[in-house]
């Protein structure tokens, strides 16, 4: 068959599922058999939700970022601003508890924003004694270590003992043992 004559059907075909003079289905099907699979239109689809959600998630972790490294708030404005953060991606937890992908990061943006907020809140409330900042971090790898262990995830296991060791070695270090 010429190609103009199969541009005529397609266009009449095009116009009777316009006009749904055909059932959609019947025109779908004429018309992948007469374009050879070329003719079907591809429809715009709007974002999934987890797409959204992966998107926030990053947004937020991009606004954690700017606000520990590029902004001079004051220590409570930081720390509230952490704790609304924590809050967020908490809820998302919650509310999507069936996408394994979005679950994994949501969990690795709420570690590392613990882990901002607890050197943040040493940074503001005791500059000057070290052993307040490893008592924070040692409490955030156990932390990761039971969650890790509680929600059977490697990397959160792992994360946790291998940051109890560095904590405890820079402990011994600072203290002079090793």
């Amino acid at each position: 068959m010429n190609e103009t004559r199969k541009k005529i059907i397609l266009n009449e075909l095009k116009y009777w599922k316009k006009t749904k003079m055909l059932p959609e289905k019947y025109c779908d099907y004429l018309i992948a058999l007469y374009s050879e699979g070329d003719g079907q239109e591809k429809k715009h689809q709007l974002p999934q939700p987890a797409t959204l959600l992966f998107a926030f998630i990053g947004l937020i972790f991009v606004a954690v970022v700017i606000v520990n490294y590029f902004t001079e708030l004051g220590g409570t404005l930081q720390i509230a601003f952490y704790l609304f953060c924590m809050l967020l991606l908490i809820g998302i937890i919650f509310f999507n508890q069936n996408n394994g992908n979005l679950r994994t990061a949501t969990l690795l943006a709420l570690a590392f924003i613990l882990v901002l907020a607890t050197v943040s809140m040493w940074k503001k409330l005791a500059p000057g004694n070290p052993f307040i900042l490893y008592l924070g971090l040692i409490v955030n790898c156990l932390l990761w270590l039971f969650a890790g262990v509680k929600m059977r995830k490697l990397y959160f296991t792992l994360a946790g003992s291998f940051g109890i060791l560095v904590v405890f070695f820079y402990i011994c270090s600072f203290i002079g043992i090793v």
